[in-house]
């Protein structure tokens, strides 16, 4: 059954992980039968060059802690500080445009810079946003467009509060519970855990390696994902010393849209029948389905991937900030194994090599944290929101 609604899904292009789950709820709404589902990089479209050198910025100051100080001192960001009101409003104009020309019925945020939540405060009432007990639109107020957030990360940061949202969508009733303390209404939060695209939910193989791949059937293949960008860390010397330590399992290798690292890898490892590089792929739910063990950095949605398809995780030298507590948040659950130097992540993975992790409890765990229907759920709340939300204003003139 088809419907009329319009939805549009504002994200940003810090990472990956954050259009992967755009395009995971996209998928959700059309699934359910909404024909008009707009993906737009919010930041990218009103201020491309800014967009541009923050994400620079961010790449860099990763890598060296920058990012992770900034992250920590802004955690309990209050959403009336002059900090949140400025950084809520970027795009704020774009995104007014967006709204008179596409008359969306639900904007879906799964960035927490919200350009479509800034408010301006105007009674004493509204300066105390978490004793709220029902949203405000903020600058959609004249024309009625409710707002939902998604949370894409297994820790809760100040920036993803705001008044101006609707309802929120959480991973894990831990957060639920963070957010009731922090003032938010208990019926303004869904645990309906974060959405991925359906084609990880897919049977995994016996750990070999793909059909057509080098190897032998049967072998075991470890996944290295340096990040959408290859900022993984040491990841040439880490390969070489998996090669050492595991002569007879193979390799893969995805160095994202870094093309110097790809050229660096093959140069390397150039005539080892073993390692195989790869560069940006579409095809990742099928590698890590074919692995016996994956390697990654702890972005919240890949680890959500790797949860829905199965595989084993070794999280590596996680940054400061998200990766950090997404790494935290997983290891404390059994989800998740980490190491912070080359000789622990050889131990960690050859216990997974030799089944000895993860335990026969983790398999209780992943089913707690896994939400196989999440994006569908998310769709569903957002309609039904929409819909009565709809009644009054096609009763009158609209």
């Amino acid at each position: 059954m088809s419907s009329d609604a319009k939805i549009l899904i504002l994200y940003a292009s810090y990472g990956d992980g954050h259009l992967q789950v755009s395009r995971a709820l996209q998928q959700a709404f059309r699934i359910q039968g909404v024909r008009s589902v707009e993906i737009v990089d919010l930041f990218s479209h009103a201020h491309p060059l800014f967009s541009y050198l923050t994400r620079q910025l961010y790449l860099k100051s990763s890598s060296l802690g920058l990012y992770g100080l900034s992250y920590y001192l802004t955690q309990d960001m209050r959403p009336d500080t002059l900090l949140a009101k400025w950084l809520h409003s970027i795009g704020e104009r774009r995104l007014k445009q967006l709204i008179r020309e596409r008359c969306p019925d639900a904007i879906v945020n799964t960035f927490p810079l919200q350009g479509s939540t800034r408010l301006e405060p105007k009674t004493e009432r509204d300066k105390e946003p978490e004793k709220q007990t029902a949203p405000k639109a903020g600058i959609l107020a004249d024309i009625h467009v409710p707002t939902f957030s998604v949370v894409t990360d297994y820790d809760l940061h100040g920036r993803w509060l705001h008044p101006g949202v609707h309802r929120y969508f959480v991973p894990a009733e831990e957060f639920r519970t963070l957010m009731i303390a922090k003032g938010i209404v208990p019926d303004r939060i869904n645990v309906s855990g974060i959405p991925v695209r359906a084609s990880f939910y897919h049977k995994r193989g016996d750990g070999s390696v793909l059909p057509g791949g080098n190897g032998k059937a049967g072998e075991p293949m470890i996944l290295l994902l340096a990040g959408a960008y290859g900022v993984l860390q040491g990841l040439r010397r880490l390969c070489t010393r998996l090669t050492d330590s595991y002569p007879n399992v193979c390799i893969s290798v995805v160095c994202g849209r870094n093309e110097r690292l790809k050229r660096e890898f093959k140069r390397c490892f150039d005539g080892q029948d073993r390692v195989r590089i790869y560069g940006f792929v579409d095809h990742i739910h099928e590698l890590m389905a074919a692995s016996s063990c994956l390697i990654t950095k702890a972005g919240g949605v890949t680890l959500s991937e790797a949860l829905a398809i199965g595989v084993p995780v070794v999280i590596y030298r996680p940054h400061l900030g998200q990766e950090k507590e997404n790494a935290a948040f997983f290891v404390k659950k059994a989800a998740a194994l980490s190491a912070s130097r080359p000789d622990e992540l050889i131990r960690q993975v050859g216990r997974i090599l030799r089944t000895e992790w993860p335990p026969s409890c983790t398999e209780h765990t992943r089913q707690s944290l896994l939400k196989k229907d999440a994006g569908e759920t998310i769709a569903a709340h957002i309609l039904e929101e929409i819909g009565c939300r709809s009644k009054p204003a096609e009763e009158g003139a609209r």
